[in-house]
């Protein structure tokens, strides 16, 4: 007889078992006894009744127990005893398959972790360490793969690991194939340089260093960044109010007669304690103004109705410098001439008008 994993129900009647006539009756293990006779207390097998032929238990095709001297079979095992009338016999341990080991396994594959650091503040002039890390944290050793790391023109590249080849502002690495949970670092040494203005430095420049692993199975990538604050060695510069610088635009005549034109006398007068550097002058002319002969000094620039006065001298404390120039306009109308100043060491322009009249005919 062959021993199952347990009674299945066969698919006429659930919960029954087909048994040949005269056949001995099993019990059906986790379910109720027929009501017939009920088992007899010993080996479930083993029923009373007359045999028919020798070697054969009487109504089945089950061979009989023989003792050892005729017999080369094994003897019957029995499947159990059972506890009481009307209780079904124990089942043989059986181990069944384990759900979770039918389902498909995660794909083995490499996968990175990749972390840049460097410092948040650097002096201008001063050098900051930038260091990539690479682990991989995934299943499988990976291929060869390609780093880059790319820095913003605040920063100025002085020296890196080996291998790697510049391109303009950024860095270039071959990563050989990267084992289970190893890690390798690539490094990259650059210089703040202090941001710079219209007209003077900024006191702090951000810049940042990024990084990016590429070459991945299925066209993946992995990045990183690292911003640091250039803070400049220079003392911040001033508005020039701050630094005493005054600025004054003066006509020479008002009203101006038919015919005649008027004077600007324009005047930057140094009242700080520090000489201003280098200077720019701009005087703006009313619209209809038409200029007339040559301004002084002449080192001049005329763009329409603007004219600029390049590279004046720093001016020493206490000290001045003077622009002159003559125009004209049409009869009856009014207008105001303006005038701006600024210099390298300067945060900002400072700005005066003069408005004349020019009377009518």
């Amino acid at each position: 007889m062959q021993q199952g994993i347990g009674s299945l129900p066969n698919k006429g009647q659930p919960g029954s078992v087909s048994q040949p006539p005269g056949s001995p009756l099993l019990p059906r293990l986790g379910g109720p006894q027929p009501s017939s006779t009920p088992p007899q207390a010993g080996n479930v097998l083993e029923q009373t009744g007359p045999k028919g032929e020798t070697g054969q238990v009487a109504g089945s095709g089950l061979p009989a127990a023989q003792d050892d001297k005729t017999s080369k079979e094994p003897a019957p095992v029995p499947i159990g005893e059972p506890s009481g009338v009307g209780e079904a016999t124990a089942a043989p341990s059986v181990t069944m398959p384990n759900v979770a080991s039918l389902s498909t396994s995660p794909p083995v594959s490499p996968a990175f972790e990749v972390t840049l650091a460097g410092p948040s503040e650097l002096s201008a002039g001063g050098v900051g360490e930038f260091v990539v890390t690479i682990e991989n944290v995934g299943t499988a050793a990976s291929g060869e793969t390609s780093l880059e790391v790319m820095w913003d023109p605040f920063l100025t590249p002085l020296e890196a690991s080996d291998g790697y080849k510049l391109d303009q502002n950024k860095a270039n690495w071959s990563i050989p194939p990267v084992a289970v949970n190893e890690t390798i670092s690539r490094q990259i040494n650059v210089r703040g340089v202090a941001g710079t203005g219209e007209i003077a430095p900024l006191s702090s420049t951000r810049a940042c260093v990024r990084t990016v692993l590429s070459d991945l199975p299925g066209g993946a990538m992995v990045a990183d960044e690292k911003c640091v604050v250039i803070k400049s060695s220079e003392p911040r510069p001033r508005s020039p109010e701050e630094a005493g610088v005054r600025l004054s635009l003066a006509d020479l005549d008002d009203p101006v007669r038919v015919g005649s034109g008027t004077t600007l006398v324009c005047t930057i007068l140094n009242r700080g304690d520090q000489p201003t550097g280098s200077l720019k002058l701009v005087i703006r002319l009313p619209d209809h103004a038409r200029l007339v002969g040559n301004p002084m000094p002449s080192r001049v620039r005329i763009d329409g109705s603007e004219i600029t006065f390049d590279g004046i001298e720093s001016l020493a404390p206490s000290g001045r410098s003077t622009f002159e120039l003559v125009y004209r306009m049409p009869a009856g109308e009014s207008g105001e001439a303006t005038a701006s100043v600024g210099g390298d060491k300067l945060d900002g322009t400072l700005e005066t008008s003069c408005k004349t009249t020019f009377l009518p005919l």
